[in-house]
């Protein structure tokens, strides 16, 4: 199998049995679940399982029953019930109670794969522990029994169409097969078509489980060696070490991200390795993987093949499959199946041809076409007709050829069935190889009369580098038209073509937007001989009229006669690439001429080296003018450089930006500009320039940056603008009510505990001040996660969570590169932008199962809004039923329900606004107060008063009555604001009469909040911390318009409330139990702007315990 490396198998459906699972495996786990929970409920081998289902389900062994009866019943696919079958199916297995039966093609053929050096490797939605349970206990079948197997089970490729004829009357886990929707994470309620397994039988054990089952057998097994091997059985574990997938490693099977994770894991291309599953969504997955995050651009022209091969195993007793899926994608019904299909290859080309020139099956009185496929990747047997080929450019040997359709209009006078069974179309494919062509002989000589296209020979050419690819296409026109006489070539005659090369095993796709590569591929090895290849050709003709037998013979033979023009048009483009190396250069000259080459081929005949370096310097400095004179029109009167660096502007400054630099522009002027790349960007300065952008929702709205969109996502709803951004926002403004902030409450306090006690242990190991600034970006991600996702996360993917917000948040820095490229900052971000999108999607699917749960309470932002989501739902179906619902019941926001991806965008846009925020707050608070015993003595103070006793949880009521408290961390976000920019997107020009400007569409502006929270006329000494000036001063009322730091107008931020009174929390908690000296140095005032501000040096300091206080 060229190419392939590795080979990943999914199990259930592929390797062993549906039935297998389902009424062995499954009724096993629930008829040996009472005996476990009844005497391993407190065992703390047992305990790991137990206690990873949500909590209102381990409250007893009774509920904990019900919850994985249910679960199983609607076969589920979630880790913590995988994982709890397999530890109950460990007992089952080592007991020799039963073994894995797998289909009888697939050991032989995992010997030969590995004997033959392939690496191979499980992904399954069960748990890695059960995999290695069901590969280390595999049925040994000797042939009798192969044989047996195979008859009862019905397995052979023969039987199987009398296997589903007789499936009625098999038991209902027997009919129903692995449905293609198996991936989707835990759902409230199961639809038809995913209960894929008899629930009674699942459930009462009715089925091979409920016979094998032995209690005496399960209590002999837990007293033996876990070395020992159940005779009959094969341990097969060793074939696949170390390369095991589940959900939980790699993520959903129907999502092409987790098999991107596996190739990068298996250190392979995503086309070096060959998928087999019996799931469509899974194979479609695979065939989308990406190629460790390259864009498809980047593929192309680095000719990189996209995504996993993959077959569809098509056993008997799974799902049907659908016919178009069956023409789509590779099929095949054992393993063995894939070498004889493909002849020991991956891929092999089907090169030679054979087509008859008739119309499609259904036509009366009409032959099959049939033809053996181009495509390495869809290959089809020469009988199976198919309407309409497809060609794919990963051909293993020299080749270029030309792909064309032919379809014709039918008239609505032809046959009923005809029509009905074409839908008024006609597609007619003509193929002919040309190979070892001699140059000046045209081919239609060759054509038979009876339409059969005969095989020509041609020698190895080469391609001159001055044939560009619309030539191509513009000549095959003008000759096919010339020759035909016909008057209205444009609307009658059309051609369809899509060039393939490959050179040496490097293939590219050459079209308009790739032929360029082609060319650079072919000018590195000027020395390859090519063979083209023409190997489809047709023509698209609207004037043929099909109203009786007779007319389409004679229809048939007009076809004809324009193929064969068009088929002498290809062998004279032909001529003219082999025009080098003809032994008949007078008449190939003469071809030349009547080519007729446009302005394209001319410029790359007639252009020398160093008219070409004149040409590239002439429009350089062109675009340097251009690029110059777009500046000043832009800039008109606003404060800025007079010119700028070409293209890049102030790029490399921007690498490492100061703040020196920020605060110079914004004292330059209220409205004043830079131009980096191609945005040209506006930066209004003061309070009343800032609020004006703000409150001009008519002509603004949030872009963040660049390349937000692409990290972030374009759908994510901080992009909605207008009513369909009030709407959404209307239905987040519950999750921040009063009543929700207390409920969030003492999780926030339960991470605070953890994390200090850690920090604590931390700073005493290392005996000397350390930085701190990252671990107070972790605590703050884990308190973040806390109260947006609740117990769905663990600490552990909290942490992976704060390491990947550190390189998104570097991607979205003000001023970046505007392109996604390879290990590049944004290319980084987006790699792990989607990783935090698709870990809050799990969380979503978790809380929707849990908040639909009898008696379950809101813990978290998500909870309580699919809480809201549910109530909304009821009542929508109370009126859908004609009830009258009184008012008092119907919900305070009607909702609709949101899908899992946008419940985990909305989630990752409030983590990043709140993340970075308090992060920076809380460094800059705990320095200041630090620095100043005086402030310090007055937290304790209050704290002391208002929550003695630090170590019992703080109510929300006595967390707001402390003002000081309070006072000091509004002073923080005052003096130095965590968020100092907010870049808006000008979408209709946008008219600051105070500045005498007009900003033009698509230029970004960006309001800056330093200045108006600086000002000298409303806040005394605006360089000094005063934290009393929030309680004796007045700059709560004199600065109400310059309090920006958490915006104003539509996109004011609705967690201004949470921030500060999480920010007042942490200042409380670990003042009141922790004493922190700041170590000093020449750097600690200074500004690091990193999206936000951090102080230069990372905050040094040292942390001990409070002397009094005792441990929590």
């Amino acid at each position: 199998m060229e190419g392939v490396k590795c080979i990943l198998f999914d199990i259930e459906g592929t390797v062993c049995s549906i039935a297998f699972v389902k009424d062995t495996l499954f009724p096993y786990a629930i008829k040996a679940l009472p005996q476990v929970l009844a005497t391993e409920w407190k065992d703390p081998k047992f305990a790991q399982y137990r206690d990873a289902f949500p909590e209102e389900h381990r409250k007893s062994p009774g509920s904990l029953q019900a919850h994985v009866e249910d679960l199983t019943k609607r076969d589920v696919k979630v880790a913590y019930l995988k994982n709890l079958q397999g530890y109950l199916w460990e007992t089952g297995y080592k007991s020799g109670a039963y073994g894995t039966e797998l289909f009888p093609d697939v050991v032989p053929q995992l010997r030969q794969w590995r004997d033959s050096g392939f690496e191979l490797a499980i992904y399954s939605s069960g748990s890695i522990f059960a995999q290695k349970l069901l590969f280390g206990h595999v049925q040994v079948a000797s042939e009798t029994a192969a044989s047996s197997s195979e008859k009862k089970r019905g397995r052979s490729v023969e039987d199987a169409e009398d296997e589903a004829n007789k499936e009625h009357a098999e038991p209902l886990a027997k009919k129903l097969a692995k449905s293609d929707d198996d991936e989707v994470v835990e759902q409230p309620q199961a639809d038809d078509d995913d209960v894929k397994a008899d629930d009674s039988a699942v459930l009462n054990g009715e089925a091979t489980a409920g016979k094998v089952f032995d209690e005496q057998a399960a209590d002999k097994s837990g007293s033996g060696s876990d070395s020992q091997q159940p005779a009959g059985t094969e341990d097969l574990t060793h074939f696949f070490e170390p390369n095991w997938f589940d959900t939980t490693n790699a993520g959903l099977k129907t999502e092409s991200t987790s098999y991107s994770k596996i190739a990068e894991a298996l250190k392979r291309k995503p086309e070096e390795v060959l998928f087999l599953s019996d799931n469509v969504k899974e194979v479609d997955a695979a065939i989308k993987a990406d190629d460790f995050g390259l864009m498809y651009w980047q593929k192309l022209l680095t000719m990189v093949c996209e995504g996993m091969k993959s077959i569809v195993v098509d056993r008997p007793g799974n799902a049907p499959l659908a016919d178009t899926d069956e023409e789509r994608l590779d099929v095949v019904a054992s393993l063995a199946d894939i070498h004889r299909k493909h002849d020991g290859d991956w891929p092999r080309a089907r090169i030679s041809c054979d087509c008859c020139i008739t119309p499609l099956a259904g036509a009366p009185g009409t032959s099959n076409v049939h033809y053996q496929s181009l495509d390495p990747m869809n290959t089809v047997p020469p009988s199976k007709p198919q309407s309409r080929p497809r060609v794919s450019p990963l051909l293993t040997s020299m080749h270029i050829f030309v792909a064309m359709t032919a379809t014709t209009d039918m008239n609505p006078g032809c046959p009923p069935s005809y029509e009905e069974a074409n839908e008024g179309r006609r597609s007619i494919p003509i193929i002919v190889q040309l190979q070892q062509y001699q140059p000046g002989r045209l081919i239609e000589d060759h054509l038979m009369s009876s339409g059969k296209m005969s095989t020509v020979k041609a020698d190895a050419i080469s391609l001159p580098h001055s044939i560009a690819y619309h030539e191509v296409i513009k000549f095959l026109h003008r000759r096919v038209v010339d020759r035909s006489g016909m008057t209205a070539p444009s609307k009658d005659l059309r051609f369809f073509c899509r060039l393939g090369l490959d050179v040496e095993g490097e293939q590219v796709l050459l079209d308009k937007g790739s032929w360029k590569a082609a060319r650079s591929l072919l000018r590195e090895r000027q020395d390859v001989k090519l063979q083209f290849m023409f190997s489809i050709v047709s023509v698209k003709y609207t004037g043929m009229e099909f109203d009786s037998a007779c007319r389409l013979r004679h229809t048939r033979a007009r076809l004809r006669d324009y193929v064969k023009v068009a088929i002498a048009s290809m062998a004279s483009v032909m001529e003219t690439f082999n025009a080098s190396a003809t032994s008949h250069p007078d008449a190939i000259h003469a071809t030349i001429e009547s080519l007729q080459t446009g302005f394209v081929s001319k410029a790359f005949d007639n252009f020398t080296p160093v008219s070409w370096f004149g040409v590239f310097l002439t429009l350089f400095l062109a675009a340097i003018v251009y690029d110059q004179l777009s500046y000043w029109q832009h800039k008109g009167p606003l404060a800025g450089d007079a010119w700028k660096i070409p293209f890049v502007g102030p790029f490399l400054e921007s690498v490492n930006p100061k703040f020196s630099a920020y605060h110079t522009k914004w004292l330059s002027g209220p409205l004043s500009c830079v131009s980096v790349f191609h945005k040209f960007v506006v930066i209004a300065a003061t309070r009343d320039m800032a609020r004006k952008v703000l409150n001009s929702p008519m002509y603004v709205k949030p872009c963040v940056v660049d390349v937000a969109h692409k990290l972030l996502r374009p759908e994510n709803w901080v992009f909605l603008d207008g009513k369909e951004h009030v709407e959404y926002r209307k239905g987040l403004n519950g999750l921040f009510t009063r009543q929700a902030l207390e409920n969030y409450l003492p999780g926030q306090e339960e991470v605070y505990n953890e994390y200090f006690e850690d920090f604590l242990r931390e700073s005493e190991a290392a005996g000397e001040p350390k930085p701190w600034v990252y671990q107070l970006r972790e605590i703050m991600c884990a308190v973040s996660c806390r109260t947006f996702v609740g117990h769905y996360m663990s600490r552990e993917q909290v942490k992976r969570i704060a390491d990947d917000y550190y390189l998104i948040t570097a991607a979205l820095e003000l001023v970046n590169f505007p392109i996604i490229l390879p290990f590049t900052k944004t290319w980084y971000g987006k790699k792990c932008a989607d990783k935090v999108l698709e870990a809050f999607s799990n969380c979503a699917a978790k809380s929707k199962v849990r908040m639909r749960q009898k008696g379950a309470q809101p813990e978290c932002i998500m909870d309580r809004w699919v809480m809201q989501m549910i109530a909304s739902e009821r009542y929508r179906e109370r009126i859908a039923k004609g009830e009258k619902v009184p008012d008092e019941e119907k919900p305070p926001m009607l909702l609709r329900n949101f899908t899992d991806l946008e419940i985990s965008m909305t989630v990752f846009t409030f983590l990043f606004a709140s993340q970075d925020a308090t992060s920076s707050a809380c460094s800059w608070m705990l320095q200041i107060v630090a620095d100043r015993p005086d402030i310090m003595q007055k937290v304790r103070e209050e704290g002391d008063r208002l929550h003695p006793n630090p170590n019992e949880p703080i109510s929300l009521e006595i967390l707001e009555s402390m003002q000081y408290t309070r006072a000091v961390v509004k002073e923080t976000l005052r003096y130095r604001p965590p968020v100092m920019m907010v870049p808006y997107l000008v979408k209709k020009d946008f008219p600051i009469p105070e500045a005498n400007y007009v900003a033009k569409k698509g230029t970004m502006i960006v309001p800056s909040t330093w200045l108006s929270l600086h000002d000298p006329d409303v806040y005394e000494q605006p360089d000094e911390f005063v934290p009393e000036r929030w309680t004796i001063g007045d700059a709560e009322e004199k600065g109400s318009k310059n309090w920006l730091v958490f915006g104003t107008g539509p996109h004011y931020c609705l967690g201004q409330t949470y921030a500060t009174l999480n920010l007042m929390l942490m200042l409380h908690k670990f003042s009141a139990s922790y004493d922190w000296k700041h170590t000093k140095t020449p750097t600690s005032e200074e500004i690091k702007v990193f999206a936000t501000i951090f102080p230069m040096d990372d905050l040094l300091l040292t942390i001990r315990r409070r002397e009094g206080v005792a441990a929590a």
